[in-house]
């Protein structure tokens, strides 16, 4: 089991690196703040603000296109007025804000015209205004920070950290025991007694290909009484094409992948009509094609 714990592991790696690889893609401006970011405002800008911005807002208000000179890609852009002279955002005060105004659907103006906003979206540009409308200064460019620059953890330099103090520490088998240990440990709980081997391959399966195993593979692994058993079923699993299509997804799912969108996005009052995104199908493939050969790349 703790094997099968150590690749799941490096796979929430994998998820996370492409998390922190898509919000530091975002277009973010030179410009910082009137005051330091902290950390805590710029975890929750990068994790509630900026996708926002980027999926309801950029597509009328970004680089390529500013509807009624409203731009919502840059925490500069923000602070000049809009045609009609209001701020869409007035730092500490989102009752005079125009963006939160018009995301309230309270005022003349509402957006996105498409529909209201889900609550927790309002809220968190409501709360996002209300500390001041935090926004963190981009990375330099092709150089890793050094001495605080960036303080997303993924830009920082690598290092190997000190294994965490267990009290279990005969149930550890390997160094990464010790850091699923101590989490357990922190919150009060003991590890799950050993899974049969049964349960152990049908769990293996559904978190690593999405499907459960044949009864064929079940046989093969309850007979196989060899050192190297649960290993080898990893093994297979993480070589198999279904790893790469069940990955492959949640990839898509953070750069907002999509075959094509409604028409209203691009201000087109046609709820029924949908837009295909040319070619799309082709970087779909090429993810998932990636995630199918990773193991080949890593470890051979």
């Amino acid at each position: 089991m703790r094997f099968l714990a150590a690749s799941l592991l490096l796979g929430g790696s994998l998820l996370a690196a492409a998390s922190a690889f898509v919000l530091a893609a975002e277009p973010a401006p030179r410009a910082a703040s009137a005051q330091p970011v902290s950390d805590e405002a710029a975890r929750f800008f990068e994790t509630r603000v900026r996708p926002l911005l980027a999926t309801r807002c950029a597509a009328c208000h970004g680089e390529k296109r500013q509807q009624a000179g409203l731009r919502l890609d840059s925490r500069a852009a923000l602070l000049k007025a809009a045609a009609d002279g209001r701020l869409p955002v007035v730092p500490g005060d989102p009752e005079k804000s125009a963006l939160v105004q018009a995301v309230r659907y309270t005022g003349a103006v509402k957006m996105p015209p498409g529909g209201r906003l889900p609550p927790g979206e309002i809220e968190a540009l409501e709360q996002w205004v209300r500390i001041g409308a935090p926004w963190p200064e981009a990375p330099p460019a092709a150089s890793a920070p050094s001495g605080g620059a960036s303080r997303w953890w993924s830009f920082q330099p690598v290092r190997r950290p000190a294994l965490p103090r267990v009290r279990n520490a005969a149930w550890c088998r390997s160094p990464v025991d010790r850091f699923l240990l101590a989490g357990l440990e922190k919150r009060g709980l003991r590890p799950a007694p050993p899974a049969d081997r049964r349960t152990l391959i049908c769990r293996a399966t559904f978190d690593l290909t999405g499907l459960p195993p044949t009864p064929g593979e079940i046989d093969v692994f309850l007979r196989d009484r060899s050192s190297d058993a649960w290993p080898k079923v990893v093994d297979r699993l993480l070589a198999s094409p279904h790893f790469g299509d069940r990955w492959a997804r949640h990839w898509l799912d953070l750069v907002r992948y999509c075959d094509s969108f409604d028409a209203r996005i691009l201000g087109e009052n046609n709820p029924g009509r949908n837009m295909d995104v040319t070619e799309a199908w082709r970087y779909r493939d090429w993810v998932v094609r990636a995630f199918k050969n990773w193991w080949t790349f890593m470890f051979y």
